[in-house]
């Protein structure tokens, strides 16, 4: 499986994100300043590739793939980021039911949401594999 170093690592930066947004919400800065939504979506899907990135890059076998299919490395990353951004848009609308919140604002709000996450993603995705790592053998200190 995974080392606890391993996942602690891979789960560094979405806890980050998740938990500077809560402080901002707890300020009232995201009520205040609504256009933080579009950066911290952004970021969240960011961090969410490099949880992956991590996760993947861990075994052998896909640490080869990772170095010679680019593309369907990118592909892969921020699919598996969408996926994990679908459950979170799940997750609000159980929320917003379960505790007669809003947390969600509307159907374009939840569209947006998702793709600045496979925007950010897909960003993120390309700066490890094609500016950071270009090169057949990845550096293998984001294990």
């Amino acid at each position: 499986m995974f080392s606890f170093i391993t996942l602690m690592k891979a789960l560094a930066a979405p806890i980050l994100i998740y938990w500077s947004s809560l402080i901002l919400v707890a300020i009232g800065w995201y009520d205040r300043y609504s256009w933080l939504d579009n950066p911290y979506h952004i970021a969240g899907g960011a961090s969410i590739a490099v949880m992956w990135w991590i996760i993947l890059r861990a075994k052998p076998a896909w640490r080869k793939i990772m170095t010679e299919e680019k593309i369907l490395t990118l592909g892969l990353l921020t699919g598996l980021t969408a996926n994990v951004a679908i459950f979170w848009e799940v997750y609000e609308m159980f929320y917003d039911i379960i505790y007669q919140t809003q947390v969600q604002g509307s159907v374009r709000d939840n569209v947006t949401d998702l793709l600045l996450g496979m925007l950010g993603s897909a960003l993120m995705s390309f700066y490890l594999l094609i500016i950071c790592y270009p090169h057949h053998d990845i550096d293998t200190s984001l294990q």
